[in-house]
């Protein structure tokens, strides 16, 4: 099993107002950087080690934006502005598919 975490926006983060639900090109356009200092982990889990990264990110993106979410979820569901950690990778929910970004 690989363990993946889900990181959100801070609301106490600085221009958390305009990085959350941005795509990457908006927060570039605004002038934007994203730091690994404006997001908070709001879940830890783990998933089958044979799948790809793409397929398991976008089981990730199913599981909590679509499907029915753990009870003890505390996040909103995952959406544009959204980081998955896994393999020590960050990737950006963007706005048609995952980012690969470094922080």
């Amino acid at each position: 099993m690989k363990k993946y975490q889900i990181l959100q926006v801070k609301e106490s983060a600085e221009n958390s107002r305009y990085i959350k639900f941005s795509s990457l090109e908006m927060l570039e356009h605004l002038g934007l950087k994203v730091t690994r200092d404006m997001y908070e982990i709001v879940w830890e889990g783990e998933v089958d080690e044979s799948e790809t990264v793409d397929g398991t990110l976008e089981d990730i993106f199913r599981r909590f934006n679509i499907g029915a979410k753990p009870e003890d979820y505390k996040g909103h569901s995952l959406s544009v502005s959204d980081i998955v950690r896994l393999d020590d990778k960050y990737y950006y929910c963007d706005s048609y598919s995952f980012e690969q970004i470094e922080f």
